[in-house]
């Protein structure tokens, strides 16, 4: 009930850029932690289905960049790791890079992580909201109170346990990544309820794409 309000509530944004107000442009953000060999050819493959789009990949793949670039797109693809937390969902959320004055992995790989079969992190609760050289969490509460997404048609979540969520006091009431999207603005959200292997990943996107861009 609380998501759908803040759904409902939201102001479209009608400064829509793209062509004659029919968004076709995505934003995509593309293995920030720097481990995951098959996130930037996913991440190609999607761009391909959009007349204008924008990947922020590696290091730039920031909770900043995100922010500054995700008004007014059709579809905001992540390919990166999930971060389920099973004592509280507001730990939740989506490894990003971390900012530029953190000491962030890049492009000399003196802290670049091995590579990951698994879009997946687990973490303690203690941990939440910076990994350090690991990179930044984008949390839950990142994403249903400091963005608006309210132009946005979809958000794709290529990650772990994405789609995972923890009843709260009320019965009509869950917490989890889907339902912070729903609050920033996004009517429709694909996740995963289950732990995704990275290179069948690549594979399974690539077909969606394929089909749901075919039919407009």
């Amino acid at each position: 009930a609380t998501a759908l309000y803040h759904l409902y509530s939201r102001e479209p944004d009608s400064d829509i850029s793209g062509t004659g107000g029919n968004k076709r442009n995505a934003l995509i953000v593309s293995d920030p932690t720097g481990d995951l060999g098959s996130a930037n050819l996913e991440s190609e493959v999607v761009a391909g289905y959009y007349d204008g789009s924008m990947i922020l990949t590696g290091e730039k793949a920031t909770a900043e960049n995100l922010k500054r670039h995700s008004k007014n797109v059709e579809c905001i693809h992540f390919a990166c790791h999930g971060v389920f937390d099973v004592n509280s969902a507001l730990g939740t959320g989506l490894m990003l890079a971390a900012t530029v004055n953190q000491d962030c992995p890049g492009e000399s790989g003196q802290h670049k992580r091995p590579p990951s079969a698994q879009r997946a992190l687990f973490i303690d609760t203690q941990e939440t909201g910076s990994l350090g050289r690991s990179g930044k969490l984008l949390s839950l509460v990142d994403i249903s109170q400091g963005l608006n997404l309210s132009s946005t048609k979809l958000v794709v979540l290529s990650a772990c346990e994405s789609g995972m969520v923890m009843t709260t006091g009320s019965a009509d009431e869950v917490i989890g990544l889907p339902v912070g999207f729903l609050q920033a603005g996004v009517p429709s959200i694909i996740s995963s309820l289950w732990l995704v292997d990275d290179a069948s990943s690549q594979k399974l996107i690539a077909s969606f794409y394929r089909y749901y861009r075919s039919d407009g």
